[in-house]
């Protein structure tokens, strides 16, 4: 059984537009929201599950982990990404009947198709700044102080 899980959205989280023009690519996280998830997972045990368009690829893992490399979090505890033939919310059902888990959440700056029980574990993020102080704060505040 996993502890905890973190359902991980890329576009919008760990990168923003903003960041993809300021930059001139388009394939790259955001080093300041990198470093931040990093910090929760560190802090928290957390393990990731990529639930991001990010994971509809073959070798979508090594291109993660190689992005996640460039920003700063070598080696981030990825365990697998949710099914790609739903909506997001029921992937992340799917994922969760398949693996039990103590807890997760959901951080995503789209939320629009994510299922009413699943409400109190959804951490919103504003796609123009990604995965903010705020964000990281309500995870830590739900998992803090480790038992």
């Amino acid at each position: 059984m996993h502890k905890r899980v973190i359902f991980q959205d890329i576009d919008g989280v760990l990168n923003t537009r903003e960041y993809m023009h300021k930059v001139d690519d388009y394939e790259v996280m955001d080093p300041v929201n990198v470093a931040r998830m990093r910090a929760v997972v560190e802090k928290t045990g957390a393990q990731l599950v990529i639930s991001s368009a990010w994971r509809i690829s073959n070798d979508w893992e090594e291109r993660i982990r190689r992005v996640m490399a460039e920003s700063g979090w070598v080696n981030p505890p990825i365990i697998g990404r949710t099914p790609g033939d739903h909506s997001r919310g029921a992937e992340i059902n799917t994922w969760l009947r398949e693996n039990p888990t103590e807890d997760f959440v959901i951080v995503d700056d789209d939320v629009w198709d994510m299922l009413p029980e699943q409400a109190s574990h959804i951490v919103e993020c504003d796609e123009k700044i990604g995965f903010s102080e705020v964000n990281q704060k309500q995870i830590e505040d739900r998992w803090m102080p480790l038992p």
